[in-house]
């Protein structure tokens, strides 16, 4: 009976043992081993990597798009639990949600990320599972104040709402109310304009009447070619080379940027390649000031500028009229016929190692960050508290089984 005692006492302090080393085994399988944990309050975790190949240059306070598919179930219904941090989980990077599906998982996030590098691989993780966090979002601070406006022009009603912090909110004009809001865009969703009199009107503020070096820019889907369809126009007439910037595709099927001060000084550029109906092209055109710099144009992250003309140092550019996408006036006035979607101005000169890493972020998100496996914040000391609660059993065993031994031994002759 003895023997029997101790084979049970030495077998669960075997266990105990094994509890032990399992619970710690579990827990550097669930975390990387010296990346912290940013909170015992988060559940989950996925590890991204940004492919550094697809970046084509260091950049600072660069706004990646991440695209993925989580578990429903453990996520806030509205996603606002969702977070995103370095690789040593202490920095936290502002975020801002463009849509999630509570149903489906499916989310569409933008994340700034304060230094991008070319030459490695950057790491970050996204934390998800917190049903006491709530509104976690950095809207605002996602796109920083070099961008005066970015418009992701989803809605499928009410307003059209800028991101950044100059709040550059617009509304819808659909003369026949027969533009689609909502439509299936790049990214997301985007407004599918028909190009009879339908377009974006943004008003006049101050942000807008920018007179400094600029950005413009947009992913399009053109359904008519041989007509002026336009992107972004703050100009009351163009062909007078009155005050304001213009952002268009000709009737010629080229990308044409267009910036004037009145009176006389000017810089128009077409791109040297002709674009076809019917596919997404993510359009780009740098606006300087000065005399001796011309504007550039993009077209999917590659340079794409030919001919064009300039007349002088542009030093002013104020116009009164709106801020439109979708129309410019440009003569007695043009409207865009397809889809418009990701519309951005900017205040800085943005270049063209910027340029190119958009486009392959956006033109493909999925290959530009890398989705690690779900990971788990296994409670550790749970596991030890566990395993201590089987030792003090097991010493208390043994203690009753010396007792028992004494107390057979005073009793033998």
């Amino acid at each position: 009976m003895n023997k029997i005692f101790s084979l049970v006492i030495f077998f669960m302090l075997m266990g105990s043992v094994f509890t032990v080393f399992h619970g710690i085994n579990t827990c550097a399988a669930s975390s990387r081993v010296g990346e912290n944990w940013f909170d015992n309050s988060w559940q989950y975790r996925k590890h991204i990597t940004i492919d550094h190949t697809k970046v084509a240059a260091d950049l600072n306070n660069f706004p990646i798009l991440i695209t993925t598919t989580l578990d429903a179930s453990k996520v806030r219904s509205d996603g606002n639990d969702i977070i995103f941090t370095d690789v040593l989980s202490t920095l936290v990077y502002s975020h801002e949600i463009e849509t999630y599906n509570q149903t489906t998982g499916d989310l569409i996030v933008w994340v700034n990320i304060t230094s991008l590098s070319s030459s490695v691989d950057t790491i970050i993780y996204m934390y998800y599972g917190n049903p006491t966090y709530y509104h976690l979002q950095n809207q605002e601070g996602t796109w920083d104040s070099n961008y005066l406006a970015v418009w992701h022009v989803g809605e499928a009603s009410g307003s059209y709402f800028d991101s950044t912090s100059y709040n550059n909110n617009g509304f819808l004009t659909d003369v026949n109310n027969n533009s689609v809001r909502g439509a299936t865009g790049k990214i997301g969703n985007c407004i599918d304009l028909n190009g009879d009199s339908d377009f974006i009107n943004f008003g006049n503020p101050s942000s807008l009447r920018w007179t400094g070096a600029m950005t413009l820019e947009a992913w399009m889907n053109i359904d008519v070619l041989g007509t002026t369809n336009s992107i972004i126009g703050k100009t009351t007439d163009q062909s007078t080379q009155g005050n304001g910037y213009n952002f268009w595709f000709n009737g010629n099927n080229n990308l044409a940027g267009q910036q004037n001060n009145n009176p006389g000084s000017y810089d128009y550029k077409f791109s040297n390649s002709t674009q076809g109906s019917g596919a997404w092209y993510h359009f780009v055109g740098v606006y300087p000031t000065d005399s001796s710099t011309r504007i550039k144009l993009y077209i999917n992250g590659t340079e794409s500028s030919s001919y064009g003309g300039s007349g002088g140092a542009i030093t002013g550019r104020v116009d009164s009229s709106s801020c439109t996408v979708g129309y410019t006036g440009f003569g007695s006035g043009s409207f865009t016929n397809g889809k418009l979607d990701e519309v951005r101005i900017s205040k800085v000169l943005r270049s063209g190692s910027w340029i190119s890493t958009e486009y392959n972020n956006q033109n493909n998100p999925t290959t530009f960050t890398i989705m690690g496996a779900e990971e788990t914040q296994s409670n550790i000391w749970l596991i030890l508290i566990a395993a201590f609660i089987v030792i003090i059993v097991v010493v208390i065993l043994m203690i009753i089984s010396y007792i028992f031994s004494r107390r057979k031994k005073q009793k033998s002759p």
